[in-house]
């Protein structure tokens, strides 16, 4: 365990379902994630808690911009008055003028659940906005701090954040969910693990996700933390599992473009694939935990989500 690393649960989904990561760096902190608006005040009070400075903040890293991961950013960022957000150049648009993310988000969810779940999501200063290309470093006082890795595949403005340093990678849903409460029913199974990819809407791409997961195994990191949730430690074996679920997901997807072509509605071709999705776990854990299934409802709805409108689209 790295004791440079606190892992805050946002409480976004449940318990130990959506991450935050408090880095210790050699000059304050930087944080990873904000998890939604409704959970930044826990972070704040356990912060303040450990006699963490708010103004020792100084960056304020986001994966990619789904709200699960940055839905909080705007209200942590007027706490912290000496921070920045570093996010990919295609999201930072959004960060900058937020109404249409909000604006489709209340579409699906209504303003009354967008509220309860989101929270208020404000604009942020362009001033306060940096972005990275892939491959480029960031360095502080003479030393390379992070380095950024563009990672389709889930989301087209998705990077992976590479703790130079202590060889430490932060890897949003690139690399897949890892569920503790999962992971502890395995484990009690005789299983390594169980992980499964997000394939949620709207740019699910399973041969980027592919390489994705590829090149994130080839910088040969440590460590591991996914948003979703916590620090894992067999990535090979985790990979191997993703990308099984990923091509299973692509075979999926182009039932779903035949299907969509036949006439059958988005809901209808949605409600198969979350059915094949379950097939899919009983399939590969016959003796699978009802908990499981449960646990994992709403990912296999946006899942299925996911595949069939990135099938309407090709």
């Amino acid at each position: 365990m790295n004791l440079e690393i606190q892992t805050f649960d946002t409480g976004y989904g449940g318990a130990n379902f959506t991450a935050m990561y408090l880095l210790k760096l050699r000059e304050g902190y930087a944080v990873v994630e904000t998890g939604t608006a409704p959970g930044i005040p826990g972070f704040l009070e356990k912060a303040e808690k450990q006699g963490i400075s708010l103004d020792q903040i100084r960056w304020i890293i986001l994966t990619h911009i789904h709200l699960d991961h940055a839905g909080g950013a705007s209200l942590l960022l007027k706490s912290c008055k000496n921070a920045k957000i570093f996010v990919h150049p295609r999201g930072a648009r959004h960060l900058i003028d937020p109404s249409r993310l909000v604006a489709s988000a209340k579409q699906v969810y209504g303003e009354s659940e967008f509220a309860r779940l989101y929270g208020t999501i404000e604009a942020i200063p362009e001033g306060r906005v940096r972005t990275f290309q892939d491959q480029e470093v960031f360095a502080d006082q003479g030393q390379d701090v992070f380095r950024f890795h563009h990672t389709r595949g889930h989301a087209n403005h998705h990077f992976v954040v590479e703790w130079i340093p202590e060889r430490t990678l932060f890897t949003g849903d690139t690399f897949g969910l890892v569920y503790p409460e999962i992971q502890e029913l395995a484990r009690r199974q005789g299983r390594a693990l169980y992980a499964i990819p997000s394939t949620s809407p709207t740019d699910f791409d399973a041969e980027e996700a592919i390489l994705s997961i590829d090149r994130i195994l080839a910088l040969r990191a440590r460590d591991f933390y996914p948003t979703h949730y916590g620090q894992i430690f067999d990535f090979a074996e985790t990979a191997r599992q993703l990308k099984d679920w990923i091509w299973v997901s692509k075979l999926l997807q182009d039932q779903a473009r035949s299907e969509l072509q036949a006439g059958s509605s988005f809901e209808e071709v949605c409600s198969r694939l979350e059915k094949k999705l379950l097939e899919n776990l009983n399939r590969n854990w016959p003796s699978c935990p009802d908990r499981v299934v449960e646990i994992l409802a709403l990912d296999f709805k946006l899942n299925a989500q996911g595949i069939t409108f990135s099938a309407s689209k090709s």
